[in-house]
């Protein structure tokens, strides 16, 4: 869609048209007794123009009814969202988000993109290793695309060649932090690995988290290089933000149980790598975090929690070497540096992702199978989906997810969540 502008005569020359495009989308889910889960109305419009030849402007915005209500129940506080980032909430099942508005700059070789954006750094699927730099909502756990998922931040990145290697500055004042749903939403959070269990017989009450406000002290600040060496894509990541999800510290009376959550800081030291061979890439991830939150028995820590450094990394490995095929398979390992007595969850976490995706009449018919398994607990779910494309710009699409395993593991705990469900998308 094009919107024509008509320039005012005596102002400077400006772009004559508006690039106009979105989509609406349905979705309806089910649980297995017929109970909804998802019941969907969505709109997402995005608006574009390059008024000059070195600046473009973009924006993009989001409308979400959701009839269910049991994704996120009620209206969410939204106190762990910068101000200028938090949605406008309607009622209880409606929200209007602003999801990015930026300008992309070109100033001689240097690029710069200034306003609410998401910031992308690593290309591991289902888990994130490097991908950190946006908080993202948990309200659908994490079966949701990460392009939607995200929380796009107000910030400001620029990427300035050096010879080979383009170097990126991020600065981020925004300070949300992750969406975590409220313990009567669908995904709410059940597993001790994140949260301890209630004291049985005492009132627990939870604090609402002190977030961070000051505009350039608790900004976020990152920088990665980026080379093309040989046949490798190599990067190397550093990152000084807050964690996303906060440390729950845990305090005790004769009648209360009280829980804080606190904002704590960290630095990311990481990088990545990736090549082709044929009809194989070979790609991975590595970082070092420090201060990462951790649930520790309170018999062992009054608080509940300790904070120690993380190392992880990821390994994948894609095939396309069968026609209208790609396959997928991810290893992911996760080391912590000092393991305490009564920490809930092992010195090693190690994960593993299955995915194959097959197309079928002229790729406008597709079927994607997905599984995330913790090696260690033996939890895990399994996505299967199908999607055909009924004209240029209508799409239907259906799909099922089993949760299976440990009830107390991150994904285990959702084991008695599975759901089925149908969408349906037109595009603008």
């Amino acid at each position: 869609m094009v919107i024509a502008l008509q320039a005012c005569p005596t102002a400077p020359a400006i772009a004559e048209e508006v690039y106009v495009s979105g989509t609406i989308g349905l979705e309806y889910s089910s649980d297995f007794d017929g109970g909804p889960v998802i019941g969907r109305f969505g709109l997402e419009l995005q608006a574009d123009t390059r008024p000059y030849d070195w600046l473009t402007l973009v924006g993009i915005a989001r409308l979400q009814v959701d009839f269910a209500d049991k994704l996120e129940p009620g209206q969410p506080n939204q106190h762990n969202r910068w101000p200028a980032s938090r949605r406008l909430l309607l009622g209880d099942e409606g929200e209007i988000e602003l999801r990015e508005l930026y300008a992309d700059m070109t100033i001689d070789d240097i690029f710069i993109r200034l306003g609410k954006q998401q910031i992308v750094w690593g290309q591991a699927d289902g888990l994130k290793v490097l991908d950190v730099v946006n908080p993202q909502s948990f309200r659908e756990f994490i079966l949701d695309d990460f392009d939607s998922s995200r929380t796009p931040l107000w910030s400001m990145s620029a990427q300035v060649p050096f010879g080979d290697v383009i170097a990126e500055f991020v600065w981020i004042p925004d300070n949300s932090f992750d969406d975590i749903p409220a313990p009567d939403a669908y995904f709410g959070v059940r597993s001790p690995l994140l949260l301890l269990p209630p004291v049985p017989g005492k009132n627990l009450v939870v604090e609402e988290a002190q977030r961070p406000g000051r505009f350039f002290a608790d900004a976020d600040y990152g920088v990665a290089l980026t080379a093309l060496v040989g046949n490798w894509d190599l990067s190397f990541n550093y990152l000084y933000q807050y964690n996303n999800l906060p440390q729950f510290l845990y305090a005790e009376d004769e009648t209360t149980l009280t829980v804080s959550p606190e904002y704590t800081r960290t630095h990311m030291i990481g990088g990545s790598f990736s090549t082709s061979l044929g009809d194989f890439i070979i790609r991975g991830e590595l970082a070092w975090f420090t201060n990462r939150s951790f649930t520790v028995a309170r018999t062992a820590e009054p608080t509940g929690s300790v904070l120690t450094g993380e190392l992880s990394y990821v390994l994948g490995l894609d095939y396309s070497g069968i026609s209208d095929t790609f396959i997928s398979v991810q290893l992911f390992q996760s080391f912590v540096q000092d393991h305490v007595p009564g920490m809930i969850r092992d010195a090693t976490e190690t994960n593993m992702t299955f995915y194959v995706r097959r197309t079928f009449n002229s790729d406008l018919s597709k079927i994607e199978l997905r599984d995330v398994t913790n090696l260690g607990r033996g939890d895990g779910f399994v996505e299967l989906s199908a999607e055909h494309e009924l004209s240029d710009n209508i799409t239907i699409g259906a799909r099922v997810v089993v949760f299976y395993g440990d009830q107390f593991g991150l994904i285990g705990q959702y084991r008695s969540k599975d759901f089925f469900g149908i969408n349906l998308e037109f595009g603008l």
